[in-house]
This record gives structure tokens, sequence and C-alpha cells, in this order.
């Protein structure tokens, strides 16, 4: 928690340079566009990146929830509220609050991407098989006389689970198709992960066809030639650069 309420600071340097890799588009230029919300983000998110094992994009804000919850930090960041007349798209528009809180989650999000890299390659989950029902609780054995008597079995009580408060949040596990975009970016900065088949492929994982082709090239040019991230290792530039097209306006906006 106390890394999650950390970022809170972050500075207005470190809050603008997320913008800086995409300069073909901002929030600005739609000025009548409205944010996608937390859960259509949330789910394509799983769709395209993160498996579903209970992780949710929220926990990075504090709160797992699939549903943003009216009050909450989550409807912030745009989401339907009510199912009456009086019901509605709420907290749509990109302001200084919703922006910020958009990236703090992504931000974490990216870093926790590129930690991915010294994680082993996921497998499928196995389907799980029902197991025969339980014995029974108690056995029969005999008695001196030869009268089968019942015998209790001892059961250990099992330990008390932690309630939902208690529980830590689950880890990000990304895809199988996923994992094999990303890994040639884990060598970062050597020429294979700098190819322009390792790029797009990469860049396609995360943002699919959201974006038109001059966005990619302007993502590409901006890692390739500036200095901060051209020769940095993986672990500083992949972050970087997951940040930099999750928090493309044509991700975030409704096109």
């Amino acid at each position: 928690m106390k890394k999650r309420l950390g970022y809170l600071l972050l500075t207005m340097a470190g809050f603008t340079a997320a913008f800086a890799a995409q300069p073909a588009r901002t929030f600005a230029d739609d000025p009548a566009t409205t944010l996608r919300g937390y859960t259509e983000v949330d789910r394509i998110i799983h769709e395209r990146i993160a498996r579903t094992n209970g992780f949710e994009l929220g926990q990075y804000l504090g709160d797992d929830s699939t549903q943003p919850s009216e009050g909450k930090l989550l409807a912030l960041l745009g989401t339907y509220v009510g199912s009456d007349t009086n019901g509605g798209y709420r907290n749509g528009d990109p302001n200084s609050v919703n922006t910020l809180l958009w990236y703090i989650a992504l931000s974490q999000f990216a870093q926790d991407i590129a930690d991915t890299c010294n994680k082993p390659e996921p497998v499928p989950t196995p389907s799980v098989v029902p197991m025969p029902s339980s014995t029974p609780s108690s056995i029969a054995s005999a008695s001196p006389s030869g009268t089968p008597e019942l015998q209790a079995t001892a059961e250990a009580s099992p330990s008390p689970s932690p309630s939902p408060s208690e529980s830590p949040p689950a880890q990000l596990a990304v895809r199988p198709t996923f994992h094999a975009a990303l890994m040639p970016l884990c060598k970062w900065p050597a020429d294979s992960a700098k190819s322009d088949t390792a790029l797009y492929n990469y860049y396609t994982a995360l943002l699919s066809f959201d974006a038109p082709p001059e966005e990619f090239a302007a993502w590409k040019d901006y890692f390739l030639n500036n200095a901060q991230y051209a020769n940095a290792p993986a672990s500083t530039a992949l972050p970087a650069m997951t940040l930099a097209a999750l928090f493309n306006p044509y991700f975030l906006l409704r096109n």
C-alpha cells in the first residue's frame, strides 16, 4: 500500500513525461471525446495482456473491483452510474484528476509487465478434474467381540481463510501470446529488440489496431532515438515504452 500511495506524490515533471512519445494526438484535440472508462479498459487489458487469475487493474489504486461503485475512486476513471432514466455515463470527460489516476495505474501496470521478463514462460491453465467424493469421516473397526464399531477419524480443522480486505492482490500473469511478443523486447537494447518486427509485434500486442500507423512510427522513432532510452537497459526502457503506448489517447479515449 505504501508503494501505491507513493505514486500519488508524483511530480508534474514526471506526469507530463508520459505524453512525450505520442505527439500526433492529445486529449485536447478531441474535447468532445470521452474516456473509455475503467470497466472497458480493464476488459481490453484482460483480452490482450492479463490472464484471468483475479488480477484487476484497479488494484493499483487500492480497489480490485471489476465494476466501479459510485462514490469510489475507480468511478472517477469513467463509469456508468444508475440503471433507470437518471442513469448515465459519469466522469468520462478527461480532466486533471482522472488523467492523473490513469497515469498512476498504468505506470505501475507497465512496471509489472517489464518485471515479467524475469519470470518463467506462462503455461496454459490445466483443466480442473473433479475429485471423487470425500471419504467418510469415520471408519469401521472390529471390536474384541467381533462386532463392528465406528471409530471417528481425527480431522484437522482448516485454517481460516483471510477476509477479502486482508487478501493480497493477485499478481499480474500475462497471456502466452502477449508473453511471446514481450520477450524480444526484454533483450533491449540489443539490435534484435530494435527490429521493426519486434517493435511492431509488441506495440500491436498492447494497442491492437486502436491507433493509426503514424502513431506506431512516432512511438518507435522516439525510443530508438531518445538518448535516455535508446541504450538503456530493458528495466528502464520497457516500462516507459509500455506506458507510452497505453497512455496514448487512441487507447484511453472512445474512438
